[in-house]
């Protein structure tokens, strides 16, 4: 496995935000590797701090904060913490922060 987030050849292939399943599906790929991947729209809420309709902004939140989340991924994938071929990024996986309950 790769030298996660420090290598110039981790990188994303694809990303789209998929309304029914409610995450932003994505693809990394680090050498031959390649890593299906997804971070739920509440997830995106959260790491973002926003509050709202996160479907019609998951694309843009992703985006923002690709690096957050490709390294959250890379790190699961290299623990072989993820299930199905995919790692899945949901509320469980982000700190609260300090003023929500």
């Amino acid at each position: 496995m790769g030298n996660w987030g420090t290598t110039p050849s981790t990188t994303r292939i694809d990303r789209s935000a998929d309304p029914l399943s409610r995450t932003v599906q994505f693809v990394l790929r680090d050498g031959d590797a390649e890593i299906r991947c997804c971070i739920t729209f509440e997830a995106l809420q959260r790491l973002a701090r926003v509050a709202g309709h996160a479907a019609e902004l998951a694309e843009q939140l992703f985006d923002r904060h690709h690096r957050d989340i490709e390294l959250m991924a890379l790190t699961r994938y290299a623990a072989g913490d993820f299930a199905g071929g995919v790692v899945r990024i949901d509320v469980n996986d982000l700190r609260l922060p300090a003023n929500e309950p």
